[in-house]
C-alpha cells in the first residue's frame, strides 16, 4: 500500500517519512480519494495548521490530539492502521528525550504502517526526529510573481522568424585529411 504526497512522490508501507511543506501541498493529499480507502491515523498536538483547513475528514481517518511526548508515543506504538499521519508539534518538547522517543516510536511502526511526519517548516526537534527517517523531502512553496510585473522577453532573444537562421561556426570546424 502506499500514501500519494505529491504526485509522483508517494511512501509505502514499511517507510518513516518526514516531510516539510507547506500547507498548501499537504491538505490534497490528505483529502485525495485514493488515500482516503485505508484506515489512517491524523496525530497532532496542542496546535495544528492543517486541521482547521480540512474542509471535511476525508475516508477513514480518525483524528487524535497529544498534550504530552509520553501520550504522543503511546498513540504511536498503539497504532493498528495503514496510515499513519504525525503533524509536528515542537512546543510537546522538553528535550532530547523526548523528541527521541518519539523518533523511536515513529521508526518501530513503520514496520507494518506507511508512516507520514509532517512540519511547515524545520526546528530543533524535527531535525532530530527527521534523522531516523527512511525518507525526507523538502518542498518549497511555489514562487509568486507580482501581479502588475509585465513578462517581458530579454532583449538579447529574437522573435522566431526574424533571425538569419543557422550559421556554421568557423572556430570549430576542422577539416580531417
Amino acid at each position: 500500500m502506499e500514501f500519494e504526497i505529491a504526485p509522483m512522490v508517494s511512501v509505502l508501507t514499511g517507510t518513516f517519512c518526514a516531510i516539510i511543506a507547506p500547507e498548501d501541498l499537504v491538505i490534497p493529499a490528505l483529502n485525495n480519494p485514493e488515500n482516503g480507502r485505508y484506515l489512517s491515523l491524523y496525530l497532532a498536538g496542542t496546535t495544528s495548521g492543517i486541521l482547521p483547513a480540512l474542509r471535511k475528514l476525508p475516508g477513514n481517518m480518525e483524528v487524535r490530539r497529544s498534550v504530552s511526548p509520553g501520550q504522543l508515543a503511546a498513540e504511536i506504538r498503539a497504532v493498528r492502521h495503514s496510515i499513519l499521519f504525525v503533524e509536528h508539534d515542537p512546543s510537546l518538547y522538553a528535550g532530547e528525550e523526548d523528541a527521541a522517543s518519539i523518533a523511536d516510536a515513529l521508526k518501530g511502526a513503520s514496520e507494518s504502517t506507511v508512516v507520514v511526519l509532517y512540519a511547515p517548516g524545520a526546528d530543533p526537534w524535527f531535525d532530530l526526529i527527521q534523522s531516523h527517517a527512511d525518507q525526507v523531502y523538502f518542498f518549497r512553496e511555489q514562487p509568486v510573481l507580482p501581479q502588475d510585473t509585465s513578462r517581458q522577453m530579454h532583449p538579447s532573444r529574437k522573435l522566431p522568424g526574424t533571425g538569419k537562421g543557422q550559421i556554421t561556426l568557423e572556430g570549430f570546424f576542422t577539416e580531417v585529411s
